[in-house]
């Protein structure tokens, strides 16, 4: 898990154009549409396919809670990451559920 969690903060800071420690959306959805992929290529890895990137930061969002700089446009990487790891594997239903729970109290 180590090894996984330091490939994505690598990748991650590569979407960091700016060197702020924070990715925007659109710098993360520009880094999954790049030809190279292999951030999304991690991601799938990891079980997080992402379809949708603005869709999946809204969820990272609900998941850090208060806890850090995360919201439905930027996020702190280090956070992200952390969040990532959590949400990594095959989703069950219950993991679902609670996911839609979260979605639903957030709208």
């Amino acid at each position: 898990d180590e090894t996984a969690k330091e490939q994505l903060l690598q990748l991650f800071s590569e979407v960091d154009e700016s060197q702020t420690g924070i990715i925007s959306v659109e710098e993360f959805a520009a880094k999954l549409k790049s030809k190279n992929g292999k951030l999304q290529a991690q991601l799938a890895l990891m079980g997080l396919p992402i379809n949708d990137p603005a869709n999946f930061f809204r969820i990272v969002s609900v998941h850090a809670g208060d806890e850090s700089l995360c919201n439905e446009f930027e996020a702190n990487i280090e956070a992200f990451v952390e969040i990532c790891m959590r949400l990594k594997g095959s989703a069950t239903n219950l993991d679902l559920q609670c996911v839609a729970g979260d979605l639903v109290s957030v709208g």
